[in-house]
């Protein structure tokens, strides 16, 4: 193994914290954040959408309208996901926020980083707020342990030739790189590009149909 690629939610950390904490979160400070920040650039790009969309009504109540539909839906929308990266920033900033890592996260990515072994992260979420999660964990800065960031840029999570272009940037062989998730899909994509995979199990996850995967309950297991 000379890289190990991550999830986040169901593999770092509890699968509902996204829906349970961080949306209800932007719910809350819209309003706020909106008055602050009129002419950020991912506001004025949704602002723009709703008003070819001719839809009337308050920007901050078509700003939760998306995420709402976002919660429900799992559509992943650009502008809102750069907005809310920038407002969890903030969050996280001031002390509102913090990653509930699991108790194996840090002494695991301590251990590969002393055996050399890259770590990387993919997941939906903007690059900025895969960072944040990380810099902010309850675990204290665990991005220091981290060398590369992945979000859907590089394509979809289901999608083997994500995993493709993620190995290339890496400069690894997609044999050298395991891929931890707790999604069978995810895993399938990445094992049809040649990754390693393991699914996590993890309180709380759905079940998953584990028949010829790997599965481990902690990274201590790897």
């Amino acid at each position: 193994m000379r890289a190990v690629l991550l999830d986040i939610e169901g593999t770092v950390c509890p699968i509902h914290f996204v829906s349970s904490q961080l949306f209800p979160w932007v719910l809350d400070h819209v309003d706020q954040w909106l008055r602050a920040h009129p002419a950020d650039a991912a506001v004025l790009q949704i602002a723009e959408q709703i008003a070819e969309q001719r839809v009337d009504g308050e920007l901050a109540d078509h700003v939760r309208a998306l995420i709402r539909r976002e919660m429900s839906t799992g559509r992943k929308y650009a502008p809102l996901k750069e907005l809310q990266g920038k407002m969890w920033h903030e969050g996280y900033v001031r002390g509102e926020l913090r990653a509930p890592v699991f108790p194996d996260v840090k002494w695991a990515f301590q251990l590969w980083n002393a055996a050399g072994v890259r770590i990387a992260i993919y997941s939906s979420g903007s690059e900025l707020a895969q960072r944040d999660f990380f810099r902010y964990s309850v675990e204290g800065d665990l991005a220091r342990y981290i060398h590369s960031y992945f979000d859907t840029r590089y394509g979809a999570k289901s999608d083997a030739a994500s995993y493709q272009h993620i190995a290339a940037a890496l400069q690894f062989a997609p044999e050298d790189v395991v891929f931890v998730s707790d999604a069978r899909a995810e895993l399938d994509a990445a094992r049809v590009a040649g990754m390693r995979t393991v699914l996590a199990v993890r309180p709380g996850n759905p079940p998953q149909n584990a028949t010829g995967l790997r599965s481990i309950g902690s990274f201590d297991e790897i």
